[in-house]
């Protein structure tokens, strides 16, 4: 065999290089040392690496384009909390009518949609439940109304997050506005690039797919 240090041939059984007086012994315990060190320096390269690719796989990806929801998505889903709203209207109106007779003829007539809508109070009430319903189910952990939810679609902020009530608030606001468009703040979803209603422009939110 021959020697780790100088290299020159030795003896098998010698535990010392006649020619250069290297031990062998130590130089062997040395290289053992080194390689176990190289080792765990390998193992703990292997197990960064690993978590590294982990973390980088559970990242969100930023450039995925989302599903914007279309006109008749959309209006399927607003016709459904129509209806949500006024069942509950509907239902709300036989309550009072219970609690209070004197006024369920009033307030029959106002739920049923007749042509004696009139009643200030009543109305007021109907527009603030209306308020409360788009605004809580939109900032709500849902960010979306039944209808939406049915639909399978959400409102989302320009980075596909939660939006918060404020902004739910002017979304509303806008919705009034767009009503008033004589339908054109709505159909402005079929030309727009990321299928926005005139209330999605005004409040700078999105409705996409789940």
């Amino acid at each position: 065999m021959y020697c780790s240090n100088c290299g020159n041939k030795i003896s098998g059984n010698s535990k010392i290089c006649f020619f250069c007086g290297a031990n062998r012994e130590t130089k062997t315990t040395e290289k053992a040392e080194v390689q176990k060190e190289e080792e765990i320096i390998q193992v703990e390269t292997d197990e960064k690496n690993k978590n590294n690719q982990n973390a980088i796989n559970n990242q969100p990806n930023m450039h995925q384009v989302p599903d914007h929801a279309g006109f008749k998505l959309r209006a399927s889903a607003f016709i459904a909390d129509g209806l949500i709203l006024i069942a509950f209207f509907y239902g709300l109106a036989l309550l009072l009518g219970s609690l209070f007779p004197n006024m369920a003829t009033e307030t029959s007539e106002l739920f049923l949609l007749s042509d004696d809508f009139d009643n200030t109070t009543v109305q007021i009430i109907a527009i603030f439940i209306a308020l409360g319903y788009h605004v809580g189910f939109h900032g709500s952990a849902l960010q979306a109304t039944p209808g939406k939810l049915m639909h399978g679609i959400v409102v989302t902020d320009v980075n596909g997050s939660r939006i918060s009530y404020g902004r739910a608030l002017l979304r509303y606001i806008g919705e009034i506005i767009t009503s008033f468009t004589f339908l054109i703040g709505y159909l402005i979803v079929l030309v727009t690039p990321q299928k926005q209603t005139l209330h999605d422009l005004i409040a700078s939110t999105y409705v996409v797919k789940k």
